[in-house]
């Protein structure tokens, strides 16, 4: 899908406002080496403020309106301000433009200056305004939101957005820049490979030690076998032990029994004989 310039830069503006890479080019200017002066953005303005919106509801269902406030500064150089902000907590049958502009008549309207625009958004109950000094802190709070995949925290990642964007619109991207974004999209998370490492490492102990257990296991079944066994012999033993003693006693028992028996008898006759 094409979109046409004024659009595009609008949509380009609110979601990357950075002025070392805005560059804003007829669609016949593609594939063309150099672009104009101001880079296509200060003359697509009018004297006085204007604003470039995206009114965004994310996945959590929270709506916020994000983007920028746009004013040509005088001068030579064509060179424009452009001051981040966003609403939070708008209701949903609020239009963002109400926040922005005062109707004079049926036909007329003034475009606010952001200082009032911030008055009359902060009037509202539950609904906040805030500002942004960086564009960092501005992506920091899309990336929050949902609505930009990365943090954009470094130029070299707002640089590589900003290209995978303007590759939408104006087509002919490089090889070079594909495997560019191709990196940048879906990096490598040296993380996520360290983390299947020490799980492979984490299974392959845990292996070991079901095995170690294993082998524990069966070595003390075989010690306690041993013992059983050993007990049962020495028990036994004790026993048979035993009953060779008793035998051999009531044996001794018997003898010195009769052995009295036969003294006492010899005592007797010898009496008679005398």
């Amino acid at each position: 899908m094409r979109v046409s310039p004024p659009r595009w830069a609008a949509f380009v503006t609110a979601l990357i406002p950075d002025l070392t890479l805005l560059h804003f080019r007829n669609t016949t200017e593609a594939g063309a080496t150099s672009g104009s002066r101001d880079k296509g953005l200060h003359g697509k303005l009018r004297a006085g403020v204007c604003y470039s919106m995206l009114d965004v509801v994310n996945s959590r269902h929270q709506r916020v309106v994000v983007g920028v406030r746009l004013q040509q500064v005088a001068g030579r150089d064509k060179k424009v301000d452009i001051k981040p902000f966003s609403i939070h907590g708008l209701p949903t049958d609020t239009n963002p433009t109400d926040m922005l502009t005062e109707v004079l008549n049926s036909r007329q309207a003034r475009v606010l200056p952001l200082n009032e625009v911030k008055e009359r958004v902060e009037a509202q109950e539950g609904v906040q305004f805030r500002a942004y000094n960086s564009v960092t802190d501005y992506h920091a709070m899309l990336f929050d939101l949902g609505v930009v995949p990365r943090r954009l925290r470094s130029a070299s990642d707002r640089s590589k957005f900003y290209r995978l964007i303007e590759a939408s619109l104006y087509g002919g991207i490089s090889s070079a820049i594909t495997r560019s974004l191709r990196d940048y999209l879906l990096p490598e998370n040296s993380g996520v490979r360290k983390a299947f490492q020490d799980m492979e490492a984490a299974l392959r102990e845990n292996r070991m030690t079901l095995e170690a257990i294993r082998v524990t296991q069966s070595d003390r079944d075989l010690f306690k076998h041993l013992i059983s066994e050993a007990t049962s012999y020495v028990s036994a033993d004790y026993m048979r032990h035993a009953n060779e003693r008793r035998g051999h006693l009531d044996s001794a028992l018997q003898l010195r029994s009769e052995l009295f028996s036969s003294r006492k008898q010899l005592a007797t006759e010898q009496y008679r004989h005398v």
